[in-house]
């Protein structure tokens, strides 16, 4: 029992998915709440009661941060035996509270290498009093209930609401939290052995050939019906909630969608909600906005008839009035870090309809992507999208609504998650950004243009308020010169092409304005 009789909850998370509903489910159960820095600004800016940890401990951070969780009062307040007299008597003679319950998830050190963080801004990405803390709860596991993941947020609610949270239930999730320190120590001993070289170790390459695919499962079949088909997933980057067995193209697709969704994107950066419809490995559906109604509406917009059978991912827990509008579409999965309990309660009837919660910050630290051909396999980096630097080469310069870096991000954002060749139209729209028109797949680009400007127009779309994004650079002027005629004003390409100059041309003639980028971004 905690000296005061009060039982406390110390919460420290990088990924913030879902922390505010658990947290006022944890008050709501008499935990009193200790919280670090960002953790806890978060949690008062909510209105939910919180201690800052300085506060609980006496010991203010220090070293810019670096130093803010370790401390005696905090581990020994987690460390401390139940059982032991001994423990008691010193936590009593040295006025330390017990601390029952830590949440703890780490810096998100594989995404911020996979984004291409470097050197000194990379080493302050390790962490080091939330693996502490997380170990000490992990080890302390008869007397302490430690959560890493936000997956498991509602399964410890409703242990703690119907005092089912057994010595088992603690077991396993110390397991899980095991687990995740060594697989975070071991990328980080990879990512420092091999920074600054242009080699890959044989170490990591085996790990990118054979990751720790431990959750082996059959699957209803594979690319059609008459085939059989088997998926290896690593531990702990889904949950499946509810749903028919997952095929092999609901998994193609799922991998798409939650690219497209941009969930690899670092926490602090995530201020817009991004949502993601995707069917046959396309995104059909593409937006972004500052709330989830916003952006689940613009992307449905995008294509409204492809969403039919569609796998729909967002980038922040689904909320039940999301749930409540999907509930009446025939899709095939829905993707989400969390899922709100209201949203569960909504869906929960639609028995073949496929639920995933996903972790990010095990999807965030995956490099390398592989595909099997007749006599092999291939092996690459994953294209890890990352803000692009944009070289205007014409005269013109866009202007008004169409000069927003984050407007032609989010066209990158869109077009390398369509099958090349591949053309995307993106626009502002008063809620947010949106995939507009799409061409994809077709063996030569003006095709997908075509497609891309049909789509468009037949929504009514304005044309000279859309940005013009292709997938890599243009060999011909053939597009440019349709561009110019139909009213575009500003195109992204990487460039590259011996044509280059006489496509720049073109577009001081036309008046358009085109910047290169530099990064070719196909999907075969």
């Amino acid at each position: 029992m905690n000296n005061s009789k009060t039982r406390y909850a110390l919460l420290s998370v990088s990924d913030k998915t879902g922390l505010l509903a658990f947290a006022r489910k944890l008050v709501s159960c008499n935990f009193a709440l200790i919280a670090t820095g960002g953790t806890a600004k978060e949690l008062q800016q909510a209105k939910i009661p919180v201690i800052e940890l300085g506060t609980f401990t006496g010991d203010p951070e220090i070293l810019g941060g670096r130093v803010k969780t370790l401390g005696r009062k905090m581990l020994g307040g987690i460390l401390a035996r139940r059982s032991v007299a001994q423990d008691n008597q010193e936590l009593l003679a040295e006025k330390i509270e017990l601390i029952d319950l830590v949440v703890c998830n780490l810096y998100p050190f594989q995404a911020s290498y996979a984004k291409g963080m470097r050197g000194i801004e990379l080493i302050e990405q390790i962490d080091i009093g939330g693996p502490t803390m997380v170990r000490a709860a992990a080890k302390n596991y008869h007397d302490v209930t430690v959560v890493t993941n936000p997956s498991d947020y509602e399964k410890v609610t409703l242990a703690l609401e119907h005092n089912q949270l057994t010595l088992e239930f603690r077991k396993a999730l110390a397991v899980s939290a095991f687990k995740m320190i060594a697989e975070y120590d071991r990328w980080i001993a990879e990512a420092l052995s091999e920074e600054g070289t242009n080699s890959v170790s044989a170490l990591e390459l085996e790990r990118a050939l054979v990751p720790p695919l431990s959750e082996f499962q059959p699957l209803r079949y594979g690319e059609n019906s008459h085939q059989k088909g088997w998926a290896w997933l690593q531990e702990g980057c889904f949950q499946i909630l509810q749903g028919k067995e997952m095929s092999y193209n609901n998994f193609l697709d799922l991998g798409v969608a939650l690219d497209a969704a941009n969930i690899n994107r670092p926490q602090d950066s995530m201020d817009l909600h991004c949502v993601s419809i995707v069917k046959h490995q396309n995104a059909c559906g593409l937006a972004a906005a500052k709330t989830q109604a916003d952006a689940l509406m613009l992307a449905w917009k995008s294509d409204p008839v492809s969403a039919f059978g569609g796998i729909v991912a967002f980038s922040h827990p689904l909320e039940k009035e999301q749930a409540v509008w999907l509930s009446e579409y025939f899709l095939e999965v829905i993707c989400a870090p969390f899922f709100s309990a209201g949203a569960l309660e909504i869906l929960s009837p639609r028995k073949n309809l496929r639920l995933v919660s996903f972790d990010r910050q095990r999807l965030g630290g995956h490099l390398y992507q592989w595909r099997s051909f007749a006599g092999g396999i291939v092996l690459q980096e994953k294209d890890i999208l990352r803000p692009e630097k944009f070289e205007f080469k014409t005269q013109a310069r866009p202007e008004g609504k169409l000069e927003d870096e984050k407007l032609w991000n989010f066209g990158i954002q869109a077009v390398a998650h369509l099958k090349s060749n591949a053309v995307a139209l993106v626009g502002k729209q008063a809620d947010g950004m949106s995939l507009i028109g799409a061409g994809m797949g077709n063996p030569n680009r003006l095709l997908s243009f075509r497609e891309a400007v049909k789509m468009a127009k037949d929504k009514g779309e304005n044309l000279a308020e859309l940005v013009l994004v292709s997938d890599a650079f243009f060999p011909f002027d053939d597009i440019v010169s349709e561009a110019a005629d139909l009213g575009i004003k500003v195109i992204l390409q990487p460039g590259g092409s011996m044509r280059d100059q006489q496509i720049i041309e073109t577009c001081d003639k036309r008046g358009l304005a085109m910047a290169f980028t530099g990064r070719r971004h196909f999907s075969h």
